[in-house]
Parts: structure tokens; sequence; C-alpha cells
């Protein structure tokens, strides 16, 4: 595990991130990306389709191309953030008003 102890006072701002290598509770930060790029495909899948969701607003719509990312990530946080809007051309797609899965534009 990776300990990490909050920048400045956390109790001002109720933010006590702790970086750890697990890819469910890690913050979705560069240092949190940093800690799971150390570990596996497995543990990168579930971060990434978390960088998706709760950053971007973007559902998985082809395991595929989640894997093969997986396989092959970029260095940090801002290139796995671009390389997702990229993606959402592809394997990617937001949730329509009907829950239907649609394909965004990477330019839009």
């Amino acid at each position: 595990l990776i300990y990490a102890r909050p920048r400045g006072d956390s109790r001002a701002t109720g933010s006590a991130c702790v970086v750890t290598r697990d890819p469910v509770t890690t913050p979705l930060t560069d240092e949190g990306y940093q800690a799971v790029l150390a570990t596996d495909a497995s543990s990168l899948i579930v971060f990434v389709r978390r960088v998706a969701v709760e950053v971007l607003g973007l559902d998985v719509r082809d395991e595929a191309g989640l894997s093969e990312l997986a396989r092959s990530p970029p260095p940090s946080m801002s290139d796995l953030q671009s390389t997702l809007r990229t993606a959402a051309a592809t394997w990617l797609c937001r949730r329509g008003p009907d829950g239907a899965c649609e394909v965004s534009r990477a330019d839009g």
C-alpha cells in the first residue's frame, strides 16, 4: 500500500484522500492513477472505468476497448482523460434520456 498525507489542512476542506493501489478507493487524481498504474491490467480496468464514468460522464459500451487501453495505458491522468475523450467516438458512450448508449463525437 502507498500512504500519503493530505496536502494542507484537510480539516478545512473536508478532504482526507489517501492514495492507495486499490482502484476502487484511490482518488481519481494523477497520484491515484500512478499508484494503480503500478499494479495490473485488471486494477487499471476498474480505475479507468471510474474515470470514464465519474469524471467524464461516459459509459463503456465495448469492454474490448477498455481492456486494450488497460494493456497499454497512457503515462499520466491527463493523457488518460484525453484518450478517453477520443474513445468516446468508439468504445465509450453517453447515456441518453431514454437510457440508450449514444456514441459521442470526439470533437464535441
